[in-house]
């Protein structure tokens, strides 16, 4: 009982680490990932073009 127990702490709490890192990282990585996207579509816009 007390293992499965344990076993839901460890895993709830590896999950919260897992969210708030990513939400920290995606805030941090909002900038390049937004530039990285407008590159992307700058190209397949040229490539379509020609």
């Amino acid at each position: 009982m007390e293992d499965k127990f344990l076993n839901k702490m460890k895993t709830s709490f590896n999950l919260n680490v897992l969210f708030k890192f990513l939400f920290v990282f995606k805030r941090r990585s909002q900038k390049s990932l937004s530039l990285v996207l407008n590159l992307i579509i700058f190209h397949s816009i040229l490539f379509n073009l020609t």
